[in-house]
């Protein structure tokens, strides 16, 4: 089949009976918008992953490197891995993207790969039956930057280039079709093609597969045993629920934690198995605690307690006896002899969280117990052995307090053997989607209610903030998010920003042209809007009032719809209902 290069290039989809429909590409802003470049920090995000933009040469010279170092199939087998992997996470996100609609969402796939400036796939055939387990794609990769950057330094070779082209197609529908899927590359321009065509079809059908499989280092096709006697079979492809748990494990390990989360993980291992003293050293909020827990957890200490403490929430006056505890008669109200936290915590962990609360008589004792693991009690004359590991946690400067004489010197010392700095929220943006998805779960439980998720515009204020108050701010405000949703509703910015939180101005996304264009998260002054929507309307019986509404906000939005629902305080389907509802009586008035 011939490919028109002046035309939207076409999609065929099977139908029930067999037939093919077509269907032309959807518009790409839904994606582009997701490509977003904030200048303060020098970030660039594609949805919630950071990425970045480099000159193509730059993008040759790495992959003749690899070539060089590792060998040809080497290199082949990670850039096709690589794209295999990030083919089924651009699936997954377009499913949440574009929702069940089966040809807005294979269109994704081609429309993220051109995204990412690798080139586009420009389908030339194109059969898909999901229940039936039918597909049958023949595509034409045009601009592939891959082909391009071995001719540039190999010139004609005797092998196809597109490694990340065809292992991204590959990934990107074997989860649509929650079965194998292989992408081949029958002609290359690297070897002498005048184009770059690739064919796709179920694993299975494939005759000689496995010479395409040894390029993919991926457990899903591990699956894929070669028989000497009858050729290539393929396993039992596993279940949906094994499958999504399968791609959920490989996104934690490519766009998961951040790496200043990944950082401070690596030392709260390596020091988990010991007995040493951790010193936790980081802003108010940023999760000092979470990470005690992680350590205790990953102790040999893990079968007995671990004992938290804010020193800053206990009173001077009852700071000793609750950490050291108390003897009967000790003091006026002390009717009963009991343990402190070091005894409570015999075996196990003490947590000190604010340290610097502690007077300099508990850091004398808390010194002593460091050094000769012996705890007295108040108003006792004798001590007790206890086995308990320190963790402490400050959000201070420990080297000033001593300076200014506010903290042991010698305890600072026994403190500090291994300290762990813990970098704010602002330097970890990759971990803000799985703390929402944990929270958003968390208060939707706690609270009984069952918001549907968050706003594209949403995600983006969450990424773009500035985070003053870290994790705890992020939580505090995603369970107000939740308070205030409906049941089923999408959370907006103005469900989450309503404490006067500075959200940034100079953010940047893509517009249909392709050229960056600002972009701001404040809502719409709602008196302005609704004086402009005034202006639009004579006569403001309460339908022109909500259609004129409609029209100047998709109008401040630069028309897009989704922006325009999300300061309407609605869904986008809702307000392409609306929309359709307007075109239609517009239409019906100028045929009259």
């Amino acid at each position: 089949m011939s490919n028109k290069r002046n035309k939207v290039p076409n999609l065929y989809k099977l139908g029930q009976d067999g037939l093919r429909y077509d269907e032309g590409y959807p518009d790409i802003e839904d994606i582009s918008r997701h490509l977003r470049f904030e200048a303060s920090t020098g970030s660039v995000w594609q949805n919630d992953q950071k990425v970045m933009v480099l000159p193509v040469s730059i993008y040759e010279s790495l992959r003749v490197k690899l070539i060089e170092s590792l060998g040809h199939d080497d290199a082949r087998k990670v850039y096709t891995t690589e794209g295999y992997e990030m083919g089924q996470i651009d699936a997954m996100r377009s499913q949440k993207l574009r929702g069940g609609n089966l040809h807005s969402l294979i269109a994704a796939g081609p429309q993220l790969l051109a995204l990412k400036g690798i080139g586009m796939v420009d389908p030339l055939a194109f059969k898909v039956d999901i229940e039936g387990g039918i597909i049958n794609i023949e595509a034409e990769a045009i601009g592939s930057v891959e082909a391009d950057a071995f001719i540039n330094n190999y010139g004609v070779g005797d092998a196809p280039a597109c490694w990340f082209i065809a292992g991204h197609a590959s990934g990107f529908f074997s989860w649509i079709m929650r079965k194998p899927v292989l992408f081949r590359e029958v002609e290359c321009r690297a070897i002498g093609h005048s184009r770059c065509r690739l064919i796709g079809k179920p694993l299975d059908e494939y005759e000689n597969a496995e010479t395409d499989v040894k390029y993919y280092n991926h457990p899903d096709f591990l699956h894929y045993i070669p028989k000497k006697t009858s050729g290539p079979t393929l396993q039992k492809w596993q279940s949906n629920k094994d499958l999504l748990a399968l791609e959920t494990d490989s996104i934690k390990q490519d766009s998961g934690a951040s790496p200043g989360f990944k950082v401070v993980m690596q030392k709260v291992r390596k020091v988990a198995k010991t007995n040493a003293t951790v010193l936790f050293i980081g802003r108010t909020g940023v999760g000092k605690e979470v990470f005690a827990q992680a350590l205790h957890s990953l102790s040999d200490r893990s079968e007995k307690p671990i004992i938290a403490v804010n020193c800053a929430a206990i009173p001077d006056d009852l700071l000793e006896s609750e950490l050291f505890g108390v003897e009967r008669g000790a003091y006026t109200g002390a009717t009963e002899s009991r343990p402190g936290r070091f005894e409570r915590a015999d075996g196990g962990t003490l947590f000190l969280d604010e340290i610097t609360s502690l007077t300099l008589p508990a850091q004398g004792k808390l010194l002593r117990i460091l050094q000769d693991g012996e705890v007295e009690r108040l108003g006792s004359t004798s001590t007790t052995k206890v086995d308990v590991r320190v963790i402490a946690a400050t959000n201070v400067d420990l080297r000033d307090e001593v300076d200014n004489r506010r903290f042991r010197e010698d305890l600072f010392y026994r403190l500090n053997i291994f300290p762990i700095h813990i970098p704010p929220l602002r330097s970890r943006l990759e971990d803000i989607p799985q703390l929402m998805t944990e929270f958003l779960k968390k208060y939707s439980s706690r609270h009984n209610k069952s918001p549907a998720g968050f706003t594209e515009e949403a995600v983006e204020a969450l990424l773009s903030y500035s985070w003053p108050g870290n994790i705890r701010e992020l939580e505090n405000m995603i369970e107000r998010a939740v308070i205030l949703v409906e049941n089923d509703g999408l959370i907006h910015t103005n469900h989450l920003f309503t404490s006067g939180e500075h959200l940034p101005e100079d953010i940047f996304s893509v517009n249909r042209q392709g050229k960056l264009s600002s972009s701001s998260f404040h809502d719409i002054n709602w008196d302005e809007l609704a004086r402009s929507a005034l202006e639009v309307e004579e006569s403001t019986p309460l339908l022109n009032f909500e259609n004129a509404l409609i029209k100047v906000a998709v109008d401040k939005a630069g028309g897009n719809i989704s922006s325009a629902a999300a300061t309407l305080g609605m869904t986008r389907g809702q307000l392409d209902y609306r929309l359709k509802k307007i075109k239609k009586l517009v239409l019906t008035k100028t045929t009259r």
